[in-house]
């Protein structure tokens, strides 16, 4: 149990601080840049999401399972070397791409340094030490990339306002990050890297059918950002970007149902069905009472929020975080039924799903932007959000039946008389409007039993004990 909970605290601890970090240096990015020079920043980061997905993320479910089945510290020389030699190869294909390029562009240049951190992603061990469950490491690492990517930011950027130097601080970061933990693991296994490509089609072959919904699940995460940079510019980019990058900050809860929720729903499944389904509908209910509370605040105080966070330059991201709002329910929603479904096997009718969502988001996304802008950029992701969330509700009453009717009317209801006191007293003062709001809230749950002390009872025991 010591290690149960050191873990909870450290994935707590290293997920946390890098998203305040990274918020803070968006937050940074953004006060010192033009709209359109933090699109450059948003495009150049979105293509090197998707190169490092594609050459070295995409490896490491396979390396954890490996690990965690035995396999001995060559298996990680091997791979490690094969992520090398992938990451290599991605580079070059985005520095013969970016040639292509105008020579003078600050994007040219941005994509250049934010892909050279390829080469350090290659060696980081983070996939390794979850395998070995000593999540320490890990969320050190975490911690260390945000917090010095935020600090080479602020000395750079003082010294020169150049969006170069935030590609430059950004492959510092990485490098700094990958030598901890190469450090790290060394201390623990005494072998030093050699590169090794015995056996890499085995090791590839074998990896694709794991990694591949995973993959595939990310593909729709920078979409949109570049989409919108291809089709209508840096400028609408930083826009979208800004609203999204709030989103992504709430997101933070998202890892929590995978560090906590995923592995108690597979313990309590693995001995009794009736438990596991008392267990979802309450884990279910509880998180809609939050979700519904976050997304009230977020929808009435979207401008004074994107004003106070961004400036007043990113004005027009309010209307397209109100859509993105549903976005982050949907979301945190799906996560939910998802880590439920694969706890139970069901991870063939996940990839199908998340097939057929990337198609429908590809299409939309092209459609929509052309038609609408940047809200149909949004608008497209919620509805896609949405197509997922609901085909994982239909294939999980199959198995389990949802008890939540009565709770979503009565919730719906409480928000709505919550809504409308807390803009009256918005008039009066924003800040005292959401004390009064919250307040409300959190009496109206106890006093109509949308939780119980049953439900807390049950939560401590099986998820704490």
């Amino acid at each position: 149990m010591k290690t149960l909970f050191k873990n909870i605290f450290f994935v707590s601890f290293g997920e946390s601080g890098s998203r305040i970090l990274s918020f803070l240096t968006t937050i940074l990015l953004i006060r010192v840049f033009s709209v359109e020079d933090y699109g450059y920043i948003s495009i150049a980061t979105a293509i090197y999401g998707y190169a490092v997905l594609l050459s070295v993320h995409w490896l490491n479910p396979f390396g954890i399972k490996k690990i965690s089945s035995g396999e001995n510290a060559d298996f990680v020389t091997r791979l490690t070397s094969i992520r090398f030699i992938l990451a290599l190869f991605a580079l070059i294909i985005i520095i013969v791409i970016t040639l292509l390029l105008d020579s003078k562009s600050d994007l040219q240049n941005l994509v250049f340094y934010f892909s050279l951190s390829l080469i350090p992603s290659a060696f980081f061990l983070d996939w390794y030490f979850q395998a070995k469950e000593n999540l320490k490491p890990v969320a050190l690492g975490k911690l260390i990339i945000a917090s010095t990517y935020f600090l080479f930011c602020v000395v750079a950027l003082y010294f020169k306002k150049s969006v170069v130097l935030v590609g430059l601080a950004f492959l510092f970061a990485n490098m700094i990050c990958a030598l901890y933990l190469g450090i790290d693991y060394l201390k623990q296994n005494k072998i030093m890297y050699a590169l090794s490509i015995r056996k890499w089609s085995t090791i590839l072959k074998e990896s694709l059918p794991l990694s591949l919904a995973t993959v595939l699940s990310q593909l729709n995460v920078n979409l949109p950002i570049l989409l919108i940079g291809i089709f209508l510019g840096a400028y609408d980019a930083g826009i979208f970007s800004a609203a999204y990058k709030l989103i992504f900050f709430l997101l933070m809860l998202d890892r929590y149902y995978y560090s906590i929720f995923f592995p108690a729903f597979t313990r309590i499944y693995n001995s009794s069905k009736e438990l596991t389904e008392v267990f979802f509908n309450t884990t279910l209910r509880i998180t809609m009472i939050l979700l519904i509370f976050v997304a009230m605040l977020c929808l009435i105080f979207a401008e004074p929020l994107i004003t106070l966070i961004f400036g007043v330059e990113y004005i027009n991201s309010a209307f397209v975080f109100k859509l993105l709002i549903f976005y982050f329910i949907f979301t945190i929603m799906n996560s939910v039924f998802s880590f439920s479904l694969i706890a139970i096997g069901e991870e063939r009718y996940y990839l199908r799903v998340i097939v057929i969502s990337l198609i429908s988001n590809a299409i939309l996304l092209f459609s929509l932007i052309n038609i609408y802008g940047v809200v149909g950029a949004a608008l497209s992701i919620v509805l896609v959000e949405f197509f997922i969330m609901i085909s994982m509700i239909i294939r999980f009453k199959r198995f389990f039946e949802l008890k939540i009717k009565k709770y979503i009317l009565q919730l719906m209801a409480l928000a709505g008389i919550v809504s409308i006191i807390t803009l009256y007293m918005r008039n009066i003062n924003e800040i005292f409007s959401v004390i009064v709001g919250t307040t409300v809230y959190i009496t109206g749950i106890f006093l109509i039993r949308l939780i119980s002390n049953n439900d807390w009872t049950l939560l401590k025991d099986k998820i704490w004990t």
